[in-house]
């Protein structure tokens, strides 16, 4: 479970701050346009994390 948690934060925190520090030339919009672009990426990232949530079959 930590391993499946550390996993999405690592990559919500790695898509975020790509999209905040380097969104504005990557996808040649401005700012607002960014913030809101940020935004979206972060609630999909939360419906994503949904899926992620639930419990997992027990494996060894």
């Amino acid at each position: 479970m930590w391993r499946n948690i550390a996993a999405q934060a690592a990559y919500q925190v790695a898509v975020l701050l790509t999209l905040l520090f380097m969104g504005e030339s990557i996808f040649n919009v401005s700012k607002e346009t960014n913030s809101t672009l940020i935004f979206n990426v972060f609630v999909l990232c939360q419906v994503f994390n949904e899926f992620n949530a639930r419990k997992l079959e027990k494996k060894n």
